[in-house]
C-alpha cells in the first residue's frame, strides 16, 4: 500500500496548477491543451486531497463576479475548498476545468 501523500506533495501539485494557470493566461497553452493537462492531473488531485468531494448541483447559478463559476442544475461539481460558510470553491466535472466559487445553497 502506498504511503499517504505529505504536505510537500500537496504544495507541489498546487504550484503546478498555479503555473498551468499562468501558462493559459499568457497564451502559452491553448484552452484545449489546458483542459487536457487539467484532466491528466485529476487523479493526482484526489491522491493528495485537493478534491474533497463531488456534489450534484440542484439549482443553476450564473456567475456575478470574475471569481464565481456558472453552473447548471444537474451538473456535477468537484469541491476543492469547503471552509467558507456560504460558498464552495471547485470546478464543474467535465467542464473547462475552470476553478471558481459557487454558493452552497445551489446544492442539496
Amino acid at each position: 500500500m502506498a504511503a499517504a501523500p505529505d504536505i510537500t506533495s500537496k504544495a507541489s501539485l498546487q504550484r503546478i496548477l498555479t503555473e498551468l494557470e499562468v501558462l493559459k493566461g499568457t497564451g502559452v497553452v491553448s484552452d484545449a491543451e489546458y483542459a487536457v493537462m487539467q484532466e491528466t492531473l485529476n487523479a493526482a488531485r484526489v491522491k493528495v486531497g485537493l478534491v474533497k468531494f463531488i456534489l450534484t448541483c440542484a439549482f443553476s447559478f450564473v456567475k456575478k463576479a470574475d471569481h464565481h463559476l456558472s453552473i447548471d442544475a444537474g451538473q456535477k461539481f468537484e469541491v476543492i475548498e469547503n471552509e467558507d460558510s456560504d460558498w464552495y470553491l471547485g470546478r464543474v466535472v467535465g467542464g473547462k476545468q475552470v476553478v471558481g466559487w459557487v454558493p452552497k445553497n445551489k446544492f442539496v
